[in-house]
């Protein structure tokens, strides 16, 4: 979603969001740049402010902590929704839509040295020096890293991959041990290509259940 290799942060007004952006432009990497989003109308729904916000958990903690507690997000687009996003439709899929690679390392990237770098701020909001600490440790993922790929792939095309069953393996022995019920494999319906659209909830996509000697109950 990268534009001309470039990625775009929204922050919100808190301090820390603005150290966050801060520390994200300041971390270029793999010939990447990052600019904050221009404020313009207010359509993120908070009374008071011109930060436009796309649609992410970040704007669910600003309503829960009412501002108190901020952050920025990461985004391909200098929006608050990308309009050629075809996001939980059913064309959200590989298959129909390329995934720069490049753009997903780069990102990767740079969330992982912000995180260090907000680990290591003072509390002063020394940007700058933070985001050279976070440099200097935090190495750039290559596009081709073998991991980012396999990742990738059973994320995008096959949800059954090997990857993911081991851990699936043994995230299903762990939950016998723990309940005494074999819960089955988290990915047992998975499809392929995986698809990503809303659909109904239930414990194949995370609703929690119980079980009443044979009869399973979820929890809404």
């Amino acid at each position: 979603l990268s534009t001309e290799q470039n990625l775009y942060v929204h922050p919100d007004q808190s301090n820390f969001g603005q150290f966050v952006s801060a520390v994200l432009q300041a971390s270029v990497t793999n010939g990447y740049t990052v600019s904050q989003d221009q404020p313009n109308a207010d359509d993120d729904h908070f009374d008071g402010d011109d930060i436009t916000l796309p649609t992410t958990p970040l704007t669910s903690l600003l309503s829960l902590t009412e501002g108190a507690v901020g952050g920025a997000v990461l985004a391909g687009y200098g929006s608050t929704y990308n309009p050629n996003s075809y996001y939980w439709s059913h064309l959200d899929t590989a298959f129909l839509q390329t995934m720069d690679m490049e753009a997903i390392a780069t990102a990767a990237t740079l969330l992982a040295r912000a995180a260090l770098a907000a680990a290591y701020d003072d509390g002063s909001g020394d940007s700058d020096t933070s985001a050279q600490y976070a440099t200097n440790l935090v190495p750039e993922l290559s596009s081709t890293d073998e991991t980012l790929l396999e990742l990738a792939d059973c994320l995008y095309v096959h949800q059954n991959c090997n990857l993911f069953r081991k851990y699936a393996k043994t995230e299903t022995v762990n939950d016998e041990q723990r309940t005494g019920i074999n819960l089955g494999s988290p990915i047992v319906s998975a499809t392929t290509p995986p698809n990503y659209r809303v659909s109904v909830y239930d414990w194949t996509y995370g609703q929690p259940v119980v079980q009443v000697g044979n009869e399973f109950y979820g929890a809404y």
